[in-house]
């Protein structure tokens, strides 16, 4: 029955659907109604993703799509619908959402939302009380050990590591299958745990965390040192040096001198049995090899030759002002300072511009502006003739300073602005056109009229006075009327020369009667006189 049953269903359903999805294209108008999924039947079981239909109440169903508020849900066998989240829900969530709202992931009881990664969560089991150590919150409200841990016999809420073998003396459990030192105990190198001390004196031994004891055969003393013990008492001038031995032997004098295994080497005696000391003025180094002592240091490139006097290494000096040796250099450039013998470096902040050079130049990494240059490291000053403006900018000093419409364009040397000409201080502005009459060239391109005259145009190239065109006709009529007056007086003068002179008008034709005169009796010969 089963089987005829779901062939039925492959073949009626669809076939429904189909006359119901045929009414809602006649043209029906729907209002909301009971969600119910359309199916599309291919022969296969009903699970699918399909979007929401709806009644209407007049029993026509139609579709939406997601821009009317609706989203895809999962058609279960029982025919009711269920939202989708995307990105899908973790573990433990479920989809959750309502009609014309997106679906969101919710945890379950028990559980709370992390984020893991970008837009992703993911839900964890949530337990009220504190896990304790080594442990993790498993399931909602329950605790439980990390692998390789157990509950602790002496506070239940925590776990302390399992460790499968014993572990040895002073050592515990301090993870899974590893054991640790205690506190108070550190592994020596054959791997056990010894006590430590941060400092034991000489003849003692760490016997437990920051508690030393003397070593066998020894006895703390009235100044808290441990000293060696001898059951027979030493004789006189001996003392016991080690654990039942007397330190001292007897010299050709019979005097007790101490004793020491090994020979004490050069600038060094026996002091104390099996103890070595230098004699004065020198020091043992760190081979137990003693050397001369200076109370000054000799530096890097020297050393102590005698006690409390110093001596250099080859290619290098001793300084007269710092006592210090100095390696030797031949010459060093400027700003140099010998490193090494034979080797001038750079001072810092100093390089030197090509590999030949001797001398090292100031290095300014930001650079220096226009008529700057670099003088020191990171220091940057104007060049000669230059000089540091309220800006900051090296500009030209000239002496003495440009006048009025110039500026000082290099060192001692003044030009003119734009619009004016002359030379160095002496500028005068430029007009293209003539100002004309009563005015002159104010500035570029610009007349003015002479104090007391008034523009004749807009350009102020004619300017008038009433004052002066009075001065002008007085001057005029006084010309006139002089003109006049010459020529007045030119007339009377000739009149009055006519009425003193009567024949004056007829002196053309007038002939005085003339006698003649014989001149041969002045031996002058007259060819004209005839008597």
């Amino acid at each position: 029955m089963s089987g005829v049953a779901v062939g039925y269903e492959r073949v009626l359903v669809p076939l429904c659907l189909l006359l119901i999805q045929l009414e809602w294209t006649l043209g029906q108008n729907t209002t909301k109604a009971p969600c119910l999924p359309e199916l599309v039947a291919r022969n296969r079981p009903m699970r699918r993703l399909v979007t929401h239909s709806l009644w209407d109440a007049t029993g026509s169903m139609t579709t939406r799509d997601r821009e009317e508020g609706f989203y895809d849900v999962v058609v279960e066998r029982s025919g009711k619908c269920k939202p989708i989240c995307e990105p899908k829900c973790s573990l433990h969530a479920d989809c959750v959402g309502r009609e014309k709202e997106t679906p969101q992931c919710v945890c379950r009881a028990g559980f709370n939302m992390e984020v893991v990664h970008g837009n992703r969560t993911r839900c964890r089991p949530q337990c009220d009380s504190n896990c304790g150590s080594h442990t993790i919150c498993h399931k909602p409200g329950k605790c439980s050990c990390l692998h390789g841990y157990q509950r602790s016999k002496l506070n239940a809420s925590n776990c302390e590591p399992v460790c499968q073998m014993n572990c040895g003396r002073y050592q515990q459990c301090g993870k899974p299958n590893q054991c640790e030192c205690i506190v108070g105990y550190i592994e020596d190198a054959e791997g056990l745990c010894k006590p430590h001390c941060s400092a034991c004196g000489a003849n003692e031994q760490c016997v437990q965390p920051e508690r030393c004891e003397c070593l066998p055969g020894y006895q703390r003393n009235g100044t808290d040192q441990c000293e060696p013990q001898c059951l027979r008492p030493c004789r006189r001038n001996s003392h016991c040096d080690r654990p039942d031995i007397c330190g001292y032997i007897e010299n050709e004098l019979g005097v007790c001198q101490p004793q020491c295994d090994v020979d004490c080497g050069a600038y060094a005696q026996c002091t104390k049995p099996n103890l070595c000391e230098c004699i004065d003025g020198y020091r043992q180094n760190e081979q137990g090899v003693c050397q001369p002592h200076c109370q000054q240091d000799c530096g890097e490139h020297g050393y102590c030759s005698e006690p409390g006097k110093c001596a250099c290494h080859p290619d290098h000096k001793l300084s007269e002002q710092t006592g210090v040796c100095q390696p030797i250099c031949v010459a060093c450039g400027r700003n140099t300072q010998c490193r090494a013998a034979g080797k001038c470096e750079c001072l810092p902040g100093y390089q030197r511009p090509t590999a030949e050079s001797a001398d090292c130049e100031p290095q300014c990494p930001a650079g220096c502006s226009a008529n700057s240059f670099c003088s020191r490291p990171d220091e940057c000053d104007c060049l000669e003739g230059y000089a540091k403006d309220a800006a900051g900018q090296c500009s030209p000093i000239c002496a003495p300073e440009c006048e009025l419409h110039s500026v000082c364009t290099s060192p001692g040397t003044c030009a003119c602005l734009p619009g004016y000409t002359g030379e160095g201080n002496l500028c005068m502005p430029i007009c293209s056109q003539p100002c004309g009459d009563n005015s002159y060239c104010a500035e570029p391109e610009q007349c003015a009229c002479i104090e007391g005259y008034t523009p004749g145009d807009e350009h102020n190239r004619n300017c008038s006075s009433l004052k002066g065109s009075l001065v002008i006709g007085i001057i005029s009529m006084a010309v006139v009327l002089l003109v006049v007056c010459l020529a007045l007086g030119i007339a009377l003068i000739v009149k009055r020369c006519k009425d003193d002179h009567p024949y004056a008008e007829q002196n053309d034709k007038l002939s005085l009667p003339m006698e003649k005169v014989d001149t041969n009796l002045e031996g002058i010969e007259n060819p004209g006189y005839a008597q």
